[in-house]
Parts: structure tokens; sequence; C-alpha cells
């Protein structure tokens, strides 16, 4: 059966190059105009990527491509300024995880610490940030895995060290993780830094959660306040009805 791009409504010929984009699919050639050197260069932005976005950038003659290299570059800039703000000095065998990170990491997301370590055999860039603990592991073959391990999930958190090298293990419930060969220098700091940004962020937590009644509160006393006005003529029912409204997110 013959494929449809999503782009221009045309079949793609059998032997045209073609990408599957959010289960439509996107001819080789209109690829190229949003600047991707044949379908399989796209396949390395798949996750960047939607049909609307293509269109826009087909219609206006812009090139998608570097839009997206641009917009990684600056993010992984800012990235490793938070590596050195957080005095990140063991990143052994992990720079392809490191160069992934601008994938992975939400906007709102802060590096803590990282370093680096085995998890199942395999060397992994361990990275704390403000929400979560993560393991990636970019193969050759694979891609990259990544897993993580949310702050609020954790149930304790310890190291410790031999002549050279160190371990650290987390507890997530009824998972542990182990995390060997981890630099002597950097496995305290680490499990240091989690134990405070797990403070931090329920710290965060409570302060929204005793926030939220006085919020309620002080919608309460101006919904009585307005009430007031009106009952003394100052306000239409009109107003005091739109203004509840407005107080109340209807």
């Amino acid at each position: 059966m013959s494929k449809i791009c999503a782009i221009d409504g045309q079949k793609i010929g059998v032997m045209t190059g073609k990408v599957q984009i959010n289960g439509q699919w996107v001819c080789a050639d209109h690829l190229k105009q949003a600047g991707f050197d044949s379908a399989n260069d796209a396949l390395k932005y798949i996750n960047q990527i939607n049909i609307d976005m293509l269109k826009q950038y087909i219609a206006g003659n812009y090139d998608l491509k570097q839009a997206i290299l641009g917009s990684s570059n600056s993010r992984l800039t800012e990235i490793q300024a938070q590596f050195e703000a957080a005095g990140v000095s063991d990143l052994f065998g992990t720079k392809k995880e490191v160069r992934a990170l601008p994938d992975i990491l939400q906007q709102n997301e802060i590096v803590k610490y990282a370093t680096s370590g085995l998890v199942d055999g395999n060397t992994v860039l361990m990275v704390l940030t403000n929400t979560r603990i993560l393991f990636i592991d970019k193969g050759l073959i694979y891609g990259i895995k990544s897993t993580e391990i949310p702050l609020n999930m954790i149930n304790s958190v310890s190291y410790s060290t031999g002549m050279l090298l160190g371990s650290i293990t987390i507890t997530n419930g009824a998972v542990t993780t182990g995390v060997k060969d981890v630099s002597k220098q950097t496995a305290p700091i680490m499990v240091d830094r989690i134990k405070t940004e797990m403070a931090n962020f329920q710290q965060y937590n409570n302060q929204r959660y005793n926030q939220q009644p006085m919020q309620n509160n002080d919608v309460a006393e101006q919904l009585r306040q307005y009430k007031s006005l009106l009952d003394e003529g100052l306000i239409t029912e009109a107003e005091f009805n739109a203004k509840k409204q407005q107080l109340l997110g209807l």
C-alpha cells in the first residue's frame, strides 16, 4: 500500500526515502526542504520535530535542522555551565551522554551534580537535578537508555569507598540501584548533594501545600468584600458576578 506524504497529500514512491513522524509519513524531498540531508538524517532528530513544525518551516523556506541544532547547542552550553557551577569533575567515558542531555533534561531542570560509574556492567552518566536522578547510557547500537528516580521516591542513599574507587546505593521502594566504580572523591559529594536536594524538594512541596489554604482564604475574603460592595449598591450584580468568576477561575 502506498504511503501518503503528510505535507502535500501525494503518494510516496516505493523507492523514495521517507520517515514516519507521529504516525504520519513525510517524503525525503520535503525533509530536504526543511534542511535535513536525507530521511536517515531526519531520524536523528525524530523526537524534536512534528508535522506542523515541518509544514511551517517548509512554507517559510526555513532550515529546521539548523534551528534544532542551534537550540540544542545553546541548551548544552547552559548545562555545561551548570556542571562547572556544581563542581563536576569526573565524567570519565560519558562524553556522548553529556551531549545527549539537551534532549533529556526539561527546560526548568538544573543540574546539581554529576559523575560516572557502572550500572549493571555498563558505564553511565549519573546526573542529579533539582527534581530527579538520571542514569544515562548512550550505546552505539541501541541508542540512548535513560532511567530516572524522582527525588520524592528515594527512601535512602549511601556510599562506600575503597582504595581507589567508591560505590553509591540508592533505595527506591523495593528497588535498590547500585552504582559501582564511582570516583572515590565524587561518591560522597554525590550522596551529600542528593540528600540536600531531597530536603529542598520536600521543603518546596510543603510550602506549596501550606500556601494553598492561604490562597483559598484570600479568595473567600475578597468575595466577601465584593458582596459587601454589592449590598451597599456600590457595584452592580453583573460586576459582582464577573469578579466572582474571575476569582474562582470560572
